[in-house]
């Protein structure tokens, strides 16, 4: 299985290049691009499938990408590189065709949607982020954490103070991974006023085995 963050450091990095065309027409690609996106899942460096893709297809590659990445059954990480393809080749310019994946059954694809959005600096698309601080996934959640933290949409101050609240991010008093991420974005951040007293009471609350993570928390309240 591919790993998360080989992808997300392909599209982060990424120059996007334009004006490449295609010699044949969309319908005669697509069986290709098919083939080479099977291919390249164990035997071709991402990178070098993704500017592969740029200096021959271009943006026109980008709705066959988008397509294979919808369909239910294709692979996990076929439906993952197709959808990472795309973003890098499409830009913020295709962020409304990227946010249906946020609701996608298959958490990886979630996953890449988020990575994706926060990648491509998708501001108009930053509430999409919030929604899945509550996935079930904890990769997902994780995600969302750092996409809201890049994004910075309307509310996310209060939204990540959720995720502290929630109970369901902790585990025989323990947190999981997403709490600590979640209060390092809120020291990022900064909590507004109109948050403190609520902070307060959580932090003060706080009843975790993780002395670092609970001597962090305290540390906003003064």
């Amino acid at each position: 299985m591919m790993k998360i963050e080989t992808f997300s450091r392909s599209l982060a990095v990424a120059t996007l290049v334009w004006g490449a065309t295609l010699s044949t027409s969309s319908s005669a690609f697509v069986p290709d691009l098919k083939k080479e996106i099977q291919q390249g899942i164990n035997q071709v460096p991402f990178d070098t499938l993704f500017s592969k893709w740029e200096r021959q297809y271009g943006v026109q590659a980008v709705e066959p990408l988008l397509n294979f990445a919808r369909q239910k059954n294709a692979t996990s990480a076929e439906r993952y590189l197709a959808l990472m393809g795309a973003a890098r080749l499409g830009g913020v310019s295709i962020q409304h065709q990227i946010t249906p994946f946020l609701d996608d059954h298959d958490w990886e694809l979630r996953s890449a949607a988020l990575r994706s959005l926060s990648a491509l600096h998708a501001r108009e698309s930053a509430q999409g982020a919030l929604r899945l601080l509550k996935d079930p996934a904890l990769v997902v959640r994780l995600a969302a954490v750092e996409t809201a933290l890049n994004l910075k949409p309307e509310g996310v101050s209060e939204a990540l103070l959720s995720v502290l609240e929630d109970q369901s991010n902790y585990y025989h008093g323990n947190p999981l991974w997403v709490p600590p991420r979640a209060l390092n974005a809120l020291r990022k951040l900064g909590i507004p006023s109109t948050l403190r007293a609520r902070y307060q009471r959580w932090a003060l609350s706080l009843r975790v085995k993780d002395f670092e993570f609970k001597k962090s928390a305290a540390s906003l309240i003064r």
